[in-house]
C-alpha cells in the first residue's frame, strides 16, 4: 500500500469511529465525570471549507481548562482548523461550552501570546511532546456573563 492509500485508509477509519463515537460523547455518556479523563467533542470550523465539524476526543479536565491531545499531530484535521480558527465550542458531559484554543503542534514555534496562568505553565510541560508528532490544544472556556443576583 503506497503512502496516499495509507493516509486514506486512516482518514476513512477516523471519519468511521467519529461516526459512531460522536453522538455519545456530545451526549456526556463517555465524558469526564468522576475522572478527570474521558471524551468530549470539540467543534472545529474547518480551515479551507468553513464547514463546521465535530469530533469525538480523548480529553483531561485541569480545572475549568481542557487538554486535547493527538499522537497524529498534523495528519489531524482538527489540529490545522483550530491553529487557523482559535474560537470553538466543546462538548463535555452534555453541555456546550464556548471556548478559545492554543494549539500546539509539531514543527511550529509555542504561541507566546496570553492565555490563562494555566495555559503559560502548560505549555512548556507539553511542547517537549510536539518534537516527538504529538499536538495539543488546551481549550479555556469563555467567561460566562454574570447571572443576575
Amino acid at each position: 500500500m503506497d503512502q496516499s492509500a495509507a493516509r486514506e485508509a486512516e482518514a476513512s477509519f477516523f471519519r468511521a469511529l467519529n461516526a459512531a463515537v460522536e453522538p455519545l460523547a456530545r451526549s456526556g455518556v463517555l465524558g469526564p465525570g468522576l475522572s478527570p479523563v474521558g471524551l468530549v467533542v470539540v467543534e472545529t470550523m474547518g480551515h479551507r471549507s468553513g464547514r463546521l465539524h465535530r469530533v469525538p476526543l480523548m480529553a483531561a479536565r485541569l480545572g475549568p481548562l481542557v487538554i486535547v491531545g493527538t499522537a497524529r499531530g498534523a495528519r489531524s484535521a482538527w489540529v490545522r482548523n483550530l491553529a487557523e480558527h482559535d474560537v470553538t465550542a466543546f462538548w463535555l458531559n452534555g453541555i456546550a461550552t464556548s471556548a478559545r484554543a492554543t494549539v500546539l503542534r509539531p514543527g511550529q514555534p509555542a504561541p507566546s501570546d496570553g492565555g490563562s496562568a494555566a495555559v503559560r505553565l502548560l505549555t512548556p510541560l507539553l511542547v517537549p511532546w510536539t518534537l516527538s508528532g504529538w499536538a495539543f490544544a488546551l481549550l479555556e472556556p469563555e467567561a460566562r456573563p454574570e447571572q443576575p443576583g
